[in-house]
């Protein structure tokens, strides 16, 4: 496994722009999307659940952790910072609970004058509260240190800060105390932005920013939901606040977000496709075909050089070819999860080695299939993609390959996929299969013809010294920066790497020849995609994992319907691969029309703009990375904050993603979503679920370099 180590100031009429409650304004036929703010309060809880707060703590903190409860360990002096609109009237409370597993002492300062000293007990998770002095909290932004005895460590399970005069009082995770300021920022389309809170707020001062500063502002008296209308400001960055002053009262935040116009779709041959295959959906079987590690510009269907995939391009003169696919983590586990259940990994929280299995009330793909009369059949080589990790639920078959043999090969699939084949004839079902096929994941073990096809310098087969050369160069320790490669080592994986994506694609053509030959083509969907990327050194990195640039996270998708998909058409709108999975849902649901709940979600949306979100795998302390992309920019966020500086990538005029840019405004967007992106979590409840590796699982993960 590699690691990343990665002013024109205008007015408007005011009905134009701001619209306040009582309906007016109200736009028809839109969708709301939820958005929580930051927001600046002498009310806060810092989360343990997520990283969503991280960029407020500093020190040698760990990475989210979970033993039952979420919590972040401190190895040393660290601190959180918070910010409060104003200076408060009144002091402040501090609470916080922590566990030690020896007694220390802990100095806790606010802003660098001492407050107290406590003694903490080992073995237990103890509660502690601190008096804030208002004399020394500053509007702004605040910072409580934690200082600890050399060589210790602490576990904190919560921390938040409350006026002390309510701290009686319960404030929920959705209240905040007044005055207190919601700041947003946002890349509007057709959107009104919406904040509703459960009591008229004395006075609400709503403005709106762009890179030239102020560009709107607005006092309002005794309300309770305030709409803003932002398509003055359609297609460009802004920052908007509302500042809520009034007496100091806990208040709920009862709802904010935008609504959104959905996209129409100009596109009329793609209507009719979408149309088509929604009426005609329920005679048709569903085949998908996954192909671990395969990245999309190595298929050469996707404009590579070398013919890599020429069965797969021969079915592609008949599908549609998602140019712009992209998967929502660079590691199988959890990409695989988000396939199966539609979520993102963050979401169903299948990330980790040891607490990465779907939770059970997660509804998967196959679930639903087998909920309207399909059967539902698996072929795994992987195990990540095993009953170990649940990803077996709403199976009928699920085949796993890597119980008998370490390193599964593609050649091995074909008689199961007969035997499916078979079961669905004879029991006259329909079928809803998927296939988690190894190659073309390291180590490459193609044969002749396929070995030689394209690397020079090994010419008998099988060949140890070819292996465990591969094997040199794509795990080769050290930091990635110091990593020296020949031209040769190089150019050695990359062609090996092609050779068994051909292999694979040979094999591919097996699985469709069966399914001609038992006419079962002209009545099957048929689903090609990767689950990750993989880097052959074009960022000094190789494999995947932690690879986020995009040889790391581009995958082809390729989707063929019989009847419907005569000729080869290409999509170039973004989407990932939960897009397919809402698809396939929306369409086994209804055989009159597809809605789905979020015009965003779906493959043949054609949207200007849509945000992606992509991960890191995540091991113990080590922090996952996420990316985010939307527009012309891509940004790769390494964790912690404090320490790493995020890179923006202008993929228009950088495609190769080399030289990172920098521009603030945009970098502060992208931050804030990827907040909001952790805090819609929060919503969902899907706790990690416990797994124990069998010891096959292991020495396959091992063989694949997993662990």
């Amino acid at each position: 496994m590699k690691q990343t180590n990665i002013p024109l100031i205008f007015t408007v009429t005011l009905a134009a722009i701001l619209l306040v409650a009582g309906g007016c304004g109200s736009r028809q036929n839109t969708e709301f999307i939820p958005l929580h703010p930051d927001i600046s309060s002498t009310a806060r809880k810092i989360s343990f659940l997520t990283l969503e707060d991280d960029y407020l703590f500093n020190g040698d903190w760990g990475g989210v952790e979970f033993d039952g409860k979420n919590f972040r360990t401190l190895h040393g002096d660290g601190s959180i910072a918070f910010e409060l609109p104003e200076a408060p009237s009144q002091a402040l409370m501090l609470r916080f609970a922590v566990k030690i597993s020896s007694p220390l002492t802990m100095k806790v300062c606010l802003n660098q004058t001492e407050l107290k000293t406590i003694e903490l007990k080992e073995g237990i998770i103890s509660e502690a509260s601190v008096l804030l002095s208002k004399k020394l909290l500053t509007a702004g932004k605040n910072s409580i240190e934690m200082l600890l005895s050399e060589n210790s460590a602490i576990k904190f399970y919560s921390w938040g800060i409350i006026p002390a005069g309510l701290v009686n009082k319960p404030v929920s995770e959705d209240s905040f105390v007044t005055p207190a300021r919601l700041d947003y920022r946002v890349w509007p389309q057709e959107d009104t932005l919406e904040a509703k809170f459960d009591q008229p707020v004395k006075r609400i001062v709503a403005t709106v920013s762009n890179r030239s500063g102020n560009v709107f502002s607005r006092t309002f008296d005794n309300m309770k939901d305030v709409r803003l209308d932002l398509g003055r400001w359609k297609d460009e960055i802004i920052f908007v606040s509302l500042q809520l002053q009034d007496r100091p009262n806990v208040c709920h935040l009862v709802s904010s977000g935008l609504h959104r116009v959905p996209p129409s779709q100009k596109d009329g041959n793609l209507n009719k496709l979408q149309e088509s295959l929604s009426r005609n959906f329920n005679r048709y079987n569903v085949l998908v075909i996954l192909l671990d590690s395969a990245r999309a510009d190595r298929v050469s269907t996707y404009g590579y050089k070398r013919a890599t995939t020429p069965n797969i391009d021969r079915l592609v003169d008949s599908s549609l070819v998602f140019t712009e696919a992209y998967s929502e983590a660079a590691y199988t586990l959890a990409s695989t999860g988000s396939l199966f259940s539609g979520l993102a990994p963050d979401y169903h929280n299948a990330v980790s080695n040891y607490y990465g299995g779907l939770p059970s009330s997660v509804e998967t793909l196959a679930e639903v299939f087998r909920s309207k009369g399909y059967l539902t059949a698996a072929v795994s080589a992987i195990p990540y993609c095993g009953s170990t990790f649940n990803m077996n639920q709403g199976f009928d078959t699920f085949i796993e390959l890597f119980n008998d043999k370490k390193q599964p090969l593609a050649e091995e699939f074909l008689p199961h996929v007969e035997q499916i084949f078979d079961s669905a004839l004879q029991n006259k079902k329909k079928f809803f299969t998927y296939l988690h096929i190894r190659e073309p994941h390291i180590d490459f073990l193609m044969e002749p013809p396929f070995f030689g096809t394209f690397h020079k310098g090994y010419e008998t087969y099988p060949n140890d010294p070819f292996l465990q050369r591969l094997k040199d160069i794509y795990f080769a320790a050290g930091d990635y920066k110091d990593r020296q490669y020949r031209e040769e080592d190089i150019a050695l994986l990359s062609d090996s790497y092609d050779e068994n994506l051909l292999k694979v694609d040979f094999e591919v053509k097996r699985i469709l020849d069966t399914l001609e030959a038992k006419n079962l083509a002209n009545d099957t969907i048929i689903v090609i995609l990767g689950d990750h990327g993989e880097g052959l050194n074009e960022h000094k990195l190789i494999g995947h994992n932690t690879i986020l640039f995009r040889e790391g996270v581009h995958i082809p998708m390729i989707v063929h319907i019989p009847g419907i998909t005569g000729t080869k058409t290409e999509i170039n709108v973004p989407v990932c691969t939960t897009d397919l999975t809402a698809t396939l849902k929306q369409l086994i649901n209804s055989n009159s029309s597809v809605v789905a709940k979020d015009s965003s979600k779906g493959l043949f949306h054609k949207m200007k703009r849509k945000l992606l979100v992509a991960r890191t795998i995540f091991f113990s302390r080590f922090y996952p990375f996420y990316a985010l992309q939307e527009g012309h920019y891509r940004i790769i966020v390494p964790f912690p904050l404090s320490v790493r500086p995020a890179n923006l990538f202008d993929i228009a005029s950088d495609p190769k993603e080399t030289t990172p840019i920098e521009d603030s405004f945009v970098r502060e967007y992208f931050l804030f979503q990827l907040r909001n992106f952790f805090r819609r979590k929060n919503s969902l409840q899907f706790n990690p679920r416990k797994t124990t590796l069998k010891q096959s699982e292991i020495e396959s993960l091992k063989s694949l370099g997993y662990l």
